[in-house]
């Protein structure tokens, strides 16, 4: 029995000289790593801090004492002396207590814009703004005025001539390019193509033909609802029984090839009687008819 039990042991767990040397290492290697650490906390242990908030800065304290309820008349002093009204604050203010230029610049937008700071989360929603940052300096925070002053009757008239300009509709046909610049979007190339695109047109008839227009994108077109127009009156049309070839060809909707045909067909055929009489041309079809037919006109 003693010898089976002996065969098998050496069958299964014999290892050469390498394997027993790799062995033992690898039993060195994981009790030093289970070692190491006790070791480490022996030798290398850290003391307890013997820090007093008391050695703090007078500034940095501020911050810690603001919710202890065994605040000293000293320290009620101090507190009231840092805290800020972010309705009423200046740049300077607004620096010292941590923000940045960024911040101060979204501020003022906001204060331009009529918003007014009704409570100190309020400034939790202005957008950049640092959250360790806003930490600090919320429990600061002290609202004197949750109203808006009265505006003056100057500034109220002020507001009502700003509000009137803002909702003027720009009628497109007779625009200039100072004009058509004030629209929102609209830079000086793009309303030099849409003037230049105009003359070629002889006027807009709709809207949606501004978008015909290299860079005026439908979103552009969407953003100035409301704040354009079309005067149809003001579009000018061609009369195909006088027109020549170099006027015609011209339009951006008539072209070369359509307009030598339709000068073409009322040399041979004569004047045009009516403006279906387009129709007999073979290269004229409903699409094209629908586009050119609305420029043209004969008498």
């Amino acid at each position: 029995m003693n010898r089976k039990i002996e065969k098998i042991v050496k069958t299964y767990f014999y290892f050469n000289n390498s394997e027993r040397k790799s062995i033992i290492a690898l039993i060195i290697l994981i009790i030093i790593f289970i070692a190491l650490p006790q070791l480490y906390f022996k030798f290398f242990s850290i003391g307890k801090l013997d820090l007093k908030i008391t050695e703090l800065k007078q500034n940095e304290t501020s911050f810690f004492e603001v919710n202890n309820p065994t605040e000293t008349q000293d320290e009620i002093s101090l507190k009231s002396s840092i805290s800020f009204d972010p309705n009423t604050a200046k740049n300077n203010e607004l620096t010292a207590l941590g923000f940045n230029e960024k911040n101060i610049k979204t501020i003022r937008n906001y204060q331009s814009k009529g918003g007014l700071f009704k409570k100190s989360d309020d400034l939790s929603k202005l957008y950049g703004v640092d959250k360790a940052l806003l930490e600090k300096i919320l429990p600061l925070v002290e609202i004197k005025n949750k109203n808006k002053p009265k505006e003056s009757q100057d500034s109220r008239l002020d507001s009502f001539y700003k509000r009137k300009k803002v909702i003027e509709v720009v009628e497109i046909n007779s625009a200039d390019s100072e004009t058509l610049v004030g629209l929102y979007r609209i830079g000086p190339s793009l309303a030099s193509k849409i003037i230049n695109y105009r003359i070629k047109l002889g006027g807009f008839l709709n809207l949606n033909q501004l978008t015909e227009i290299w860079g005026f994108d439908e979103d552009i077109l969407y953003d100035l609802q409301d704040k354009i127009r079309i005067d149809q009156s003001k579009a000018k049309r061609l009369n195909l029984n006088n027109v020549d070839l170099e006027t015609l060809k011209q339009h951006p909707y008539y072209k070369f090839k359509l307009s030598q045909a339709i000068i073409n067909y009322r040399l041979q055929h004569g004047n045009f009687k009516s403006m279906s009489d387009l129709r007999n041309i073979r290269i004229v079809n409903d699409s094209i008819f629908k586009l050119i037919s609305v420029y043209g006109y004969v008498e």
